[in-house]
Parts: C-alpha cells; sequence; structure tokens
C-alpha cells in the first residue's frame, strides 16, 4: 500500500555514509515523498524493513558488516514483492545475476535530483498499477537509472 495519502511513498534509506543519507533525504522529502526510517548497514535494513514495511528502500551496494545485495535477498525471503533500489557507483543493473534484476531497480552513483524524480515516479507508477489504481497493462516492474 502506498503511504497514508496513496500519493506519498513511504522510503526507508540505508548507506554507511551519513551525507549521502542527508542528501538522499533532502531530495525524496522535496519530491513529496515521506523517509520513514534510515540505517546505515545490511543488518539494519532487514530490520528496519521488517518493522517498517516501507513502500520501497533505497540501498547501497557497498556497506560494511553486510553488503546490499545479502540484505536485499533476505529482505525478499521475507517479502517477495519488496521494493528494493540498489543505489552504487560500482555496478549496473546488468552487473547483476539474473535472478536479481527483477529484484532490484539501480540507481548509479553520482546521480542528479532529476534521476531521483524519475525513479520514484516509475516506483509510483508501477505500486499504482499493482493495486489497481490504472488498468494499463505491466512490462517492466524495476528499471534501471543511468
Amino acid at each position: 500500500m502506498i503511504g497514508k495519502t496513496m500519493n506519498r511513498l513511504n522510503i526507508a534509506l540505508i548507506d554507511d555514509d551519513i551525507r549521502f543519507l542527508q542528501v538522499m533525504e533532502t531530495m525524496i522529502r522535496h519530491n513529496g515523498h515521506n523517509v520513514i526510517a534510515t540505517g546505515k548497514n545490511g543488518y539494519q535494513a532487514i530490520e528496519i524493513f521488517s518493522k517498517h514495511r516501507p513502500d520501497v528502500m533505497f540501498i547501497d551496494y557497498n556497506m560494511p558488516g553486510m553488503d546490499g545485495l545479502i540484505a536485499g535477498e533476505r529482505i525478499i525471503k521475507m517479502d517477495s514483492e519488496a521494493k528494493l533500489v540498489l543505489c552504487s557507483g560500482a555496478i549496473s543493473i546488468h552487473d547483476l545475476p539474473a535472478a536479481y534484476r527483477k529484484v532490484f531497480s539501480v540507481l548509479s552513483k553520482p546521480f542528479k535530483k532529476n534521476d531521483i524524480k524519475q525513479c520514484l515516479n516509475t516506483i509510483m507508477t508501477t505500486l499504482k498499477k499493482q493495486n489497481g489504481e490504472s488498468d494499463v497493462e505491466q512490462d517492466l516492474i524495476y528499471t534501471a537509472v543511468a
């Protein structure tokens, strides 16, 4: 379910770089969405997802302790419908194992404000379609933002 207003996403942000979290939170709020939780590693990502069930989670690929791929895999085992956006300067969606390509959208670092806006709009459209708010057929759930 999309946020309480059905026009805002409830988003969790996971990254070990506090400055990145602050910038992302500002951009997401500027686009009219809610940041409901932040974390700094894969373990916290799993805990946050379990507790808050965000509409979408932006998760860094390379973090100490547990990286975003492993955390994402565990989150998907908890909820196969989880929406995860992998943020990375190191990989693209084409670098992911085939099994992950339907699980993650990849937002390549560094990115621009418009990249975040496009990614959020794609997620919002996808969730609305899944909730029956649109009768347009859905071809892809996840898209790569380059």
